[in-house]
């Protein structure tokens, strides 16, 4: 990525770094990002999809081809799970008991990598419900 725009503070390509960063947590951490009222993963889902647009949009945002790829893999399995017939993926149990899950965590944390952004809980947030 040549002359990165920050990746720090509540920049798109900071919010797309948080919400990898919350798709690459284990199950049991991801539990805790977002209330009980909060329909979580849909919520982790939706938040990837509209920073990556949002990052995409920004045309000082050029990421490499390995790491459009990395973004582009990540998609292609939140992708895969989505409709109707992957409906059991979206449980709590789905998520921490899950196939698709762990390719999706393991996949987030290769996007990471490829940017060279840490893993670990995204910062809080308290204005926000979720809690990254």
């Amino acid at each position: 990525m040549t002359a990165e725009p920050t990746a720090e503070g509540d920049s798109s390509l900071a919010r797309l770094r948080q919400s990898l960063q919350a798709l690459a947590l284990p199950a049991e951490l991801q539990l805790h990002l977002l209330p009980a009222f909060v329909p979580e993963l849909d919520e982790l889902a939706l938040s990837f999809e509209h920073w990556l647009r949002l990052a995409a949009a920004d045309p000082d945002f050029r990421p490499s081809p390995a790491q459009r790829t990395a973004l582009d893999e990540v998609e292609r399995i939140l992708d895969g799970m989505s409709g109707q017939a992957n409906a059991h993926l979206w449980t709590r149990a789905g998520r921490c008991d899950g196939e698709a899950w762990s390719r999706l965590r393991a996949s987030a944390r290769a996007a990471l990598e490829t940017f060279g952004w840490p893993q670990g809980a995204p910062p809080g947030r308290p204005f926000e419900y979720i809690a990254w």
